[in-house]
């Protein structure tokens, strides 16, 4: 299709030929998190369609519940059909590629022709491209210009695949995520801003029942979530002592503490419950690493009062839900990803460095950038968040008081 129909797609208020749409999206929470808010805007564009997104097993929980998605398919199980037992040898990369051409999508997708192809992933692999050019769409969205994962060179060849794409311009500085949905969304003729995308996060009343089960309503105690685990690169850990510096500094305080994170971070979890077994702000730890679903985590932190997080999925959570909350961010991705939600209440502690924007890929033996923020910075903060939980709920205020 070209792209005078794509205009057709931008200026008809009717688009009757769009029957179904297929969105992939193989990222993890976070990203899912970021890109939950279009949703509703692709179905109010294409009321009639048939929308089906592709994503990891464990988000499906979260996008089956949309009432703007059809059908959730497994990432996983397409990938299932690519030979992992194949040792490695020169040009395996490219005869994967090949595989993923003619087995791969074949095998899989052959069925699938959507009228609309949606790949809203800033930072393509050029797997994901090749995907893309075996996909059988009238009209295929991609984005361009960013080169964390493939080169200019490579951005520009496989450009050829998609009907358009949006670009990602950072001469003037880094675009946030959000924002990069609002530029892909206006290839559809779709105009939004930031408030219109605002994430949605879907539940049930079985995952609420759960949650007041493990977690009874109270309104005589502070409860403040911590999300402490880091699974993409190990280094980015923030050491377990330094959350117990940073609540020993609030004094007279009192806190229930909540600690969530997946099975894989298990372990950091364990050593961030042990280090504030000592505190005696602490009166009460619940560690539930690798207890919950997402659903039944995301109606955990709606019980909660304030979250301490590194930058991952569960801080955008608590973002969505309007929550208070302070990230933990290094220089990597500052600013792309995390902050944004209201400045007053979404907070972030950082250490500035001239080396940021880095990608991850450090240039010292250590993630300086995370290592060297300072538990008095986190401590500032968190008194900040809680004197407004106590000014919305004089209860936690009066109870404090009283100890």
């Amino acid at each position: 299709m070209t792209l005078r129909d794509l205009q057709s797609i931008q200026n008809r208020p009717d688009n009757d030929w769009v029957q179904q749409i297929f969105i992939l999206r193989p990222d993890n929470l976070g990203d899912v998190i970021l890109f939950t808010g279009t949703l509703h805007l692709i179905r109010q564009k294409f009321p009639q369609a048939e929308i089906v997104i592709c994503a990891k097993n464990y988000v499906h929980s979260l996008l089956e519940l949309s009432p703007s998605v059809d059908k959730v398919i497994s990432w996983e199980e397409l990938m299932k059909l690519l030979p992992d037992w194949v040792p490695e040898f020169p040009g395996k990369s490219r005869v994967e590629s090949l595989i993923r051409k003619y087995k791969f999508v074949k095998a899989t997708m052959w069925d699938y022709r959507p009228d609309l192809y949606l790949l809203p992933v800033r930072s393509v692999i050029p797997d994901l491209h090749i995907f893309s050019s075996h996909i059988r769409a009238s009209v295929k969205l991609g984005i361009s210009g960013d080169t964390n994962h493939q080169t200019t060179e490579q951005d520009l060849q496989y450009g050829q695949h998609y009907t358009a794409r949006s670009h990602v311009d950072e001469s003037n500085g880094i675009q946030h995520e959000l924002d990069t949905y609002i530029d892909f969304l206006k290839l559809m003729g779709i105009e939004a801003d930031r408030n219109e995308i605002w994430p949605n996060l879907w539940s049930s009343e079985e995952n609420e029942a759960w949650a007041i089960d493990h977690m009874p309503d109270s309104h005589h105690e502070i409860r403040l979530a911590i999300a402490p685990g880091v699974t993409s690169i190990e280094d980015k850990y923030y050491a377990a002592e330094n959350y117990q510096k940073a609540i020993e500094g609030l004094g007279n305080e009192r806190l229930s503490v909540f600690i969530f994170g997946s099975e894989s971070e298990i372990a950091q979890c364990k050593a961030v419950e042990d280090a504030l077994s000592n505190c005696t702000q602490v009166q009460a730890i619940h560690n539930f690493a690798g207890k919950t679903t997402i659903l039944q985590l995301t109606e955990m932190i709606k019980r909660c009062d304030l979250l301490l997080s590194n930058e991952t999925g569960v801080l955008h959570m608590a973002t969505a839900l309007k929550m208070p909350s302070i990230g933990i961010l290094g220089g990597g991705h500052h600013g792309r990803f995390y902050p944004w939600g209201d400045p007053d209440i979404n907070l972030k502690v950082d250490k500035p460095m001239d080396c940021y924007h880095c990608n991850w890929y450090c240039i010292y033996p250590t993630i300086r950038c995370i290592h060297e923020i300072k538990p008095e910075q986190i401590t500032e903060k968190l008194q900040r968040l809680i004197r407004q939980v106590k000014k919305n709920d004089p209860q936690k205020a009066s109870a404090e008081e009283s100890k």
